[in-house]
């Protein structure tokens, strides 16, 4: 199916990173390397976060407040 994109002109592959996880994900950016590398065309990928947050795992010793500092 991602050769059939490729070949009709998908040039940029967007990626929804709110959903799936970075295995999910590698796996994707993987494929279409592959895919791109065959057929002799270049595929962008595109990541899409949700927007301005900071995303991070469990801190080990809990919860961080950040403020900003007045300009």
């Amino acid at each position: 199916m991602l050769a059939k994109l490729v070949q009709a002109g998908m040039n940029v592959m967007r990626l929804n990173f709110s959903h799936g996880d970075y295995d999910e994900h590698g796996a994707r950016i993987q494929n279409i390397r592959e895919v791109s590398k065959e057929l002799g065309k270049k595929v962008a990928v595109l990541l899409d976060t949700k927007g301005p947050e900071i995303r991070t795992m469990s801190l080990e010793d809990g919860d961080v407040l950040l403020e900003a500092r007045p300009n």
